[in-house]
C-alpha cells in the first residue's frame, strides 16, 4: 500500500520572490554577503540568513517559511512590511536606509 503525500504547492508568495529580492539588495548596493550579515540577531554575530539561502532564493530555487528569517531580511532591506517584497505588494514601501550596525560584518 502506498501512503505518500502529496507535495504541497509553494505558498502564494513565492512567485517573483527571488527577483524581489535581487531587485531589493542591489537597489541597496549590498552584496548577497553584506545582506546576510544584516540580519544579525542583536544577541549573535551568526546571520539568521546565509549568503548561500539569499543565493538560492534569488535564483528561483526556494523560497523562505514566514518567521524570523525573513523578517530580518525585511529589516535588514529598511522595510515597514514584507507586503511587496513577499507579494509585489507596492504599498510595502520601505522605512528608511540599511542599518549602519557594524556588528555582524566580518
Amino acid at each position: 500500500m502506498n501512503t505518500r503525500v502529496p507535495k504541497q504547492p509553494p505558498p502564494h508568495y513565492a512567485e517573483g520572490f527571488g527577483d524581489r529580492l535581487a531587485q531589493a539588495r542591489t537597489d541597496m548596493g549590498l552584496t548577497q554577503e553584506e545582506l546576510s550579515a544584516l540580519t544579525c540577531p542583536e544577541e549573535s554575530d551568526v546571520p539568521l540568513v546565509p549568503a548561500r539561502t539569499i543565493s538560492y532564493w534569488e535564483s528561483g530555487h526556494g523560497y523562505p517559511n514566514l518567521g524570523p528569517p525573513i523578517r530580518a531580511l525585511g529589516k535588514a532591506l529598511g522595510y515597514e512590511s514584507l507586503a511587496w517584497l513577499l507579494r509585489g505588494d507596492e504599498s510595502g514601501r520601505r522605512a528608511g536606509s540599511r542599518s549602519d550596525d557594524p556588528r555582524c560584518y566580518a
